[in-house]
């Protein structure tokens, strides 16, 4: 995972804060997944995961549609 985008509160527009540089590494086993359910506990190398999450009433709005991080402006400190 290479992008980190930020979207300001009251605002519609995405940012760009870092891009091409390696935020987190995805493991290249994901087969100890298990579907979120509360109370659940994980063990090591376990992790959650939530089915079609794209269609879940608590999925924002943007991450529904396909965006380019090269068309987002990057972020300015002050924001």
């Amino acid at each position: 995972m290479d992008h980190l985008i930020a979207k300001l509160k009251g605002q519609e527009t995405l940012f760009k804060v870092i891009s091409d540089n390696e935020i987190f590494e995805v493991p290249l086993d994901l087969g100890n997944a298990y579907i979120y359910t509360p109370g659940d506990i994980l063990e090591e190398n376990e992790w959650f995961c939530i089915d079609d999450f794209s269609n879940q009433n608590y999925c924002p709005g943007y991450l529904k549609t396909a965006f380019t991080s090269t068309d987002l402006a990057q972020i300015i400190p002050s924001q």
